[in-house]
């Protein structure tokens, strides 16, 4: 009788695992997969975040006078080469800064030994109507474009 037990309880044991074995055949990926959703989930709850972080900051960046549309003048429109015929021309003070600062760099009008300094050429000196002794830097460039832009 202990023998047929033992077989018994073999064959129990045996069938035990095999449904074990099963069990975690099919948990398994069920388990890789809530990792893989939860990595998922947490990805989009932080682009979300930034989205809305973002939409917040660029109302607050909509505001803000660099961009707010300005008329410009007909030298500067001139200068910028841009058409300008009897029609007002408007452009935000960054257009016009990102023009100017790109003209300066592609110029090389940058001061090599004090890079804080701008050697103005003789068309942007007429533009900016620079007073003699007066040094042209970046800190004090909206100063003299500020008489075109109204």
């Amino acid at each position: 009788m202990k023998k047929e037990e033992e077989k018994n309880d073999d064959a129990n044991e045996a069938e035990v695992f095999a449904a074990y074995d099963v069990y975690l055949m099919n948990t398994e990926p069920i388990k890789k997969k809530k990792k893989v959703v939860r990595r998922k989930k947490k990805r989009v709850a932080k682009a979300v975040d930034v989205a809305r972080f973002r939409a917040e900051n660029l109302k607050q960046y909509q505001k803000n006078a660099y961009n707010k549309q300005s008329t410009i003048s007909q030298e500067l429109a001139n200068f910028m080469g841009i058409i300008h015929q009897g029609s007002i021309t408007t452009l935000t003070r960054k257009e016009v800064t990102t023009y100017i600062m790109g003209y300066i760099k592609r110029n090389h009008l940058i001061d090599r030994k004090y890079g804080r300094q701008i050697n103005p050429d003789i068309k942007l000196k007429t533009l900016l109507k620079i007073p003699v002794g007066e040094q042209l830097t970046f800190f004090n460039l909206q100063k003299y474009l500020r008489p075109h832009l109204f």
